[in-house]
């Protein structure tokens, strides 16, 4: 027989609910806007402004997969930025296909800190999964940086002692086998 956990057991988990029901919302709203959009640039601007307000970051880069360059290429400071895939956090995924969640990123030996030197940024903690196509090809590397303190999307700071949460990370392993880019 289960106990009865009280009124402040059923608020706890009927605002967990609340709160997973609204993410999923932001989930489907964000697969429907972007099946809207045809051109590359505007899939990622609007995907990298959408799934930062979902995933509650500072910064969200989606970088395309070249396999025959062996190089990721993304939109930086209004031009193109190509990366060899045997760079950084994004570059691993790009190569092994397997998602990635690390909460404190300059003690990662694959955490290339030259990207936050060019950028003047201080990365701390990252969440970065693959994209795949239907023949589970990655296609894409979607990197989220510096989860923010909870607001969900307005107005919130970075949290030094911030990081991104299981319900995060099943958010984006949803995100991402919606996407097949």
């Amino acid at each position: 027989m289960l106990e009865d956990s009280g009124e402040e057991g059923v608020s706890k988990h009927e605002e967990h609910l609340m709160n997973t029901i609204r993410h999923m919302e932001s989930l489907f709203e964000v697969c429907a806007d972007l099946s809207a959009l045809t051109k590359i640039k505007d899939i990622m601007h609007t995907l990298e402004q959408r799934v930062s307000r979902l995933m509650s970051c500072d910064r969200v880069t989606l970088f395309m997969v070249d396999h025959l360059t062996h190089e990721m290429w993304t939109r930086f400071g209004g031009g193109d930025t190509r990366v060899s895939m045997d760079t950084g956090l994004a570059g691993w995924v790009a190569r092994n296909g397997v998602p990635m969640y690390i909460d404190d990123a300059e003690t990662d030996a694959r955490f290339d800190k030259n990207i936050d030197a060019i950028a003047g940024y201080k990365t701390r903690n990252v969440l970065v999964i693959p994209l795949q196509d239907q023949r589970k090809r990655v296609t894409a590397v979607l990197e989220c940086v510096n989860k923010v303190k909870e607001g969900y999307g307005g107005g919130a700071e970075l949290g030094h002692g911030t990081s991104f949460t299981t319900e995060d990370k099943v958010m984006s392993l949803l995100l991402a086998s919606q996407m097949g880019v």
